[in-house]
C-alpha cells in the first residue's frame, strides 16, 4: 500500500499536528459519551460529570465544567470501562468548560471491579458454607 499524498500535503499535516500538540504514537478515536470522574488527589475526592471527546490506547480527552490541575490523579468511569489516569493538560473551551487531556495508567472492565467489590462486601455467608462443608467431611 503506497501513500499517494504529495510531500506538501505530508508537510502540512505534520505542521498541523505539531501546532495542536499532537505527539501521539497511536491513533485517537472520536467519541461522544458520558463519563464520571473522581479526583483522587490527596485532600480532594470530588466526583463530577464529564463527556468523552476522544480516546486512544493510552489517553483520553474529556470535556468538564471544572478546571483540572496538571498532575491530578483521576478515576474515570465511561461506558463499561474504569480507567485511572493523570491529567497532562487542561485548556478552556471557547463556549465554556474545559478540555482535559490525560494519560491512562490502568484500565479495566467496570464489571470486574464491581464483582471484586461485591465479593469483598459479601456477608459471612461464604465462610458459613466452608464450615458446613468441613462439618460434612468430619461427619463421615
Amino acid at each position: 500500500m503506497t501513500d499517494t499524498r504529495t510531500q506538501q500535503e505530508k508537510l502540512q499535516e505534520s505542521e498541523e499536528n505539531s501546532a495542536d500538540g499532537n505527539r501521539r504514537s497511536e491513533p485517537r478515536y472520536a467519541s461522544e459519551g458520558e463519563a464520571e470522574i473522581t479526583v483522587l488527589t490527596v485532600g480532594n475526592s470530588d466526583t463530577l460529570e464529564a463527556t468523552v471527546e476522544d480516546v486512544s490506547k493510552n489517553g483520553l480527552r474529556l470535556r468538564t465544567a471544572r478546571r483540572m490541575q496538571i498532575g491530578d490523579r483521576l478515576r474515570v468511569r465511561f461506558g463499561d470501562m474504569l480507567a485511572f489516569a493523570d491529567v497532562r493538560w487542561c485548556k478552556p473551551r471557547v463556549f465554556g468548560g474545559f478540555s482535559v487531556g490525560m494519560s491512562i495508567s490502568h484500565m479495566v472492565p467496570y464489571a470486574l471491579v464491581a464483582n471484586v467489590r461485591r465479593s469483598a462486601q459479601s456477608p459471612a455467608g461464604d465462610g458459613e458454607e466452608e464450615t458446613s462443608s468441613e462439618d460434612a467431611g468430619s461427619a463421615g
